[in-house]
């Protein structure tokens, strides 16, 4: 894939489906629609080969978001995920 092309997309969903408080915060005061997908699907794509898909959990807690991006932007990461992505592929 041509990185310079690459744009993200990204979409929240709830674990829980019919949560009272979701409703009124997300869906004009509970008057919307909800449509349920089963975590299976999410799952199936992501396994689906040259798929580059990612089903994660959204973290709340301040100081667990830096634990994870310290980790993630730790500089063994980096080169990992560097000498990955340079490699000529055919």
């Amino acid at each position: 894939m041509d990185r310079a092309f690459f744009k993200p997309h990204i979409a929240c969903f709830s674990k829980y489906g019919a949560l009272l408080r979701q409703w009124r915060s997300y869906a004009n005061d509970g008057r919307g629609v909800a449509i349920g997908f089963e975590l299976d699907y999410f799952n199936a794509i992501k396994s689906t080969e040259n798929k580059e898909f990612v089903v994660k959990d959204v973290i709340y807690d301040s100081q667990r978001q830096i634990e994870v991006i310290k980790n993630e932007l730790s500089e063994e990461k980096i080169i990992e995920e560097y000498k990955k992505n340079s490699q000529i592929r055919i």
